[in-house]
């Protein structure tokens, strides 16, 4: 199955120098049907695609439990200390508590397989 998401062109970024290879999102929607083997296309605001295949899906509770799970294949280190926020910082301002909660978390672990 082929799904498209947009994505922030710094985390584009990262997925692109093979820094990134974990997106976290809510358990819902198309992201709670993802499988292995899919193929997610991710748009930036630049204009430009990461196209990558699912290699892997975890689940968790929440984004702090995600991110000490997964570290720095979600959300690099330097960024973090480049814009002195943390990984909880940056999921709260998305999402809001009742909607964790309720669907919980989704890590897709993802190759890289082009870029444009």
């Amino acid at each position: 199955m082929l799904y498209e998401a947009n994505l922030e062109n710094l985390w584009l970024g990262e997925i692109t120098k093979g820094r990134k290879t974990q997106e976290a999102r809510l358990s819902k929607d198309k992201w709670s049907k993802m499988k292995v083997g899919d193929t997610i296309i991710f748009s930036g605001r630049n204009g430009y695609k990461a196209v990558v295949k699912i290699v892997s899906l975890r689940y968790y509770f929440n984004f702090t439990e995600c991110y000490k799970a997964e570290g720095e294949s979600l959300i690099c280190s330097e960024i973090l200390g480049k814009f002195r926020i943390t990984a909880e910082s940056i999921y709260s301002c998305i999402y809001d508590d009742c909607d964790i909660n309720r669907y919980g978390v989704v890590s897709v672990g993802m190759n890289l397989i082009d870029f444009c």
